[in-house]
C-alpha cells in the first residue's frame, strides 16, 4: 500500500468535503480551516506507522491551520478587538506546543524523538503574544516607538552572536 498516495486521497477527499458542504450549508469562517487542518492531521497519522516514519510536516501544517480556524471561530462567538495579535499568537504558541507533544515519544528505532523547534517556537509565540499584549495596555505609540528603535539593535546583535559562533566552530 503506497501511504504517500493515501494522503494525497485525504487531502483530495478534504478539499472536496470543504466544496461540497459550502454549496448547500453555511460554514462559518474557521470551519473550513477545520476541516482543512483535520484532513493534514488525519493524513499525518496515516502516513507512517510509527513518530519517526510520519510526515512532520503534514502535523506542523494541520496543527497551525486548526489553531487558526479555532482562533476565527472564536472570534466569531466573542469579538476579541484589540486583544486579537494576542489571541493569534496564543492559539499558534498552543499548535506548537501540540506539534512538540504529539510528535515527541519512544520509539524503537531512535529512542527518543524529539521536536524541540516545536516547543521553542510556542515559548517564542507565547513571548511575542506577551510583548502586545503589554503594548495594548500601555500606550500602543509610546512602546511601539520604543520597539521600532530596539529592533535593529536586536537583529545587529543577533547578527554578531551568529558570526561569533561560526568563527568559534572553524578554529
Amino acid at each position: 500500500m503506497n501511504k504517500s498516495r493515501n494522503v494525497l486521497a485525504i487531502i483530495l477527499i478534504t478539499i472536496g468535503l470543504i466544496m461540497l458542504l459550502s454549496r448547500y450549508v453555511y460554514l462559518p469562517d474557521g470551519f473550513n480551516g477545520l476541516i482543512v487542518g483535520a484532513g493534514f492531521l488525519a493524513g499525518y497519522l496515516i502516513s507512517g506507522n510509527d513518530y519517526v516514519d510520519r510526515k512532520s510536516g503534514l502535523l506542523t501544517a494541520g496543527s497551525i491551520i486548526v489553531a487558526l480556524a479555532m482562533h476565527n471561530i472564536l472570534n466569531e462567538i466573542i469579538y476579541m478587538g484589540i486583544f486579537q495579535g494576542v489571541m493569534v499568537c496564543l492559539f499558534v504558541g498552543i499548535a506548537f506546543f501540540s506539534i512538540h507533544f504529539i510528535s515527541s515519544g519512544k520509539t524503537e528505532k531512535s529512542g527518543v524523538y524529539v521536536q524541540s523547534w516545536a516547543l521553542r517556537s510556542g515559548v517564542i509565540s507565547f513571548i511575542i503574544g506577551g510583548i502586545i499584549f503589554v503594548m495594548t495596555m500601555l500606550n500602543w505609540s509610546v512602546t511601539a516607538a520604543f520597539i521600532n528603535n530596539i529592533w535593529p539593535v536586536g537583529l545587529i546583535i543577533a547578527g554578531l552572536v551568529i558570526i561569533l559562533n561560526n568563527y568559534k566552530k572553524e578554529k
